[in-house]
């Protein structure tokens, strides 16, 4: 998670240009997606309510993207730059 919330921090003071959606071209959104699909989402498909939590304590809202009747499809993490889609 530390490695995820340094990555989200330097996003956040970069001079990447805002949008709606950050994609994985920029290579530390793609190190965050897989790390989020790593830490933020169990074993058995579930949210990591306890790492999504610790995003959400440092300022960074965690929130469903795509969901359908058996849960969450996808995740964002919102940015100032944008959200990161992961899932």
């Amino acid at each position: 998670m530390d490695r995820i919330i340094f990555l989200i921090n330097w996003i956040e003071l970069s001079g990447i240009k805002p949008s709606e959606y950050l994609t994985s071209d920029c290579s530390e959104v793609a190190e965050i997606i897989e790390l989020a699909n790593k830490h933020l989402i169990t074993d058995k498909g579930y949210c990591n309510w306890y790492n999504i939590n610790v995003l959400k304590e440092k300022g960074f809202d965690v929130f469903p993207v795509e969901r359908d009747s058996f849960g969450w499809m996808l995740g964002g993490i919102t940015t100032s730059k944008g959200v990161i889609v992961y899932g």
